[in-house]
Order: C-alpha cells, then sequence, then structure tokens
C-alpha cells in the first residue's frame, strides 16, 4: 500500500503565481465605467421624443451628466493617489 502523503515520481504541473491586484488599476477602471453609464443615459435621454423639444432634453439633462462627469473625476483622482501612495 502506498500513503497518499508520500511524493511520487511523477513531477506535479507547475501552478500560475497568483496575480496581484492593481486597486489603482481597478478604480481607474470603474472610474470609466461610471462616466459611461452616465453618458449612455444623457444620451438615453436626449433620444426620447416624448420628453419635450430637443433643447430641454439637452439643458434639461446636464446637470446628470455633470454628476457623471464629477463622480469620474473623484475616482480619477482617487486612483492617482493611490498610485503615489504606492510609490513611497
Amino acid at each position: 500500500m502506498s500513503n497518499p502523503q508520500e511524493p511520487t515520481g511523477a513531477p506535479r504541473p507547475p501552478t500560475a503565481p497568483p496575480i496581484p491586484s492593481n486597486l489603482a488599476t481597478v478604480v481607474a477602471f470603474a472610474a470609466w465605467v461610471v462616466l459611461g453609464i452616465y453618458a449612455l443615459s444623457f444620451l438615453y435621454k436626449l433620444a426620447q421624443d416624448e420628453a419635450g423639444s430637443f433643447g430641454d432634453r439637452f439643458f434639461g439633462n446636464l446637470p446628470m451628466l455633470a454628476t457623471g462627469i464629477t463622480l469620474c473625476a473623484a475616482l480619477m483622482a482617487l486612483s492617482v493617489w493611490l498610485v503615489r501612495r504606492g510609490a513611497d
């Protein structure tokens, strides 16, 4: 009988090293996703005909788009801060 704890003569396949998590990259990617979602929402609301005239839809939805741009800028600033903090 062979003991399962004993090493066998067959070589084991190499295991892949763990992928390091880079939080700054994830935050920067999330910033672009947030901006894309807000931009798509702005364009969708702009394309709706039953919401009034084009000017009303365009200028009425600008605050929502500005919110998305602000959130994107805040996440990008956090990403830059994480990169600089890690470099020290």
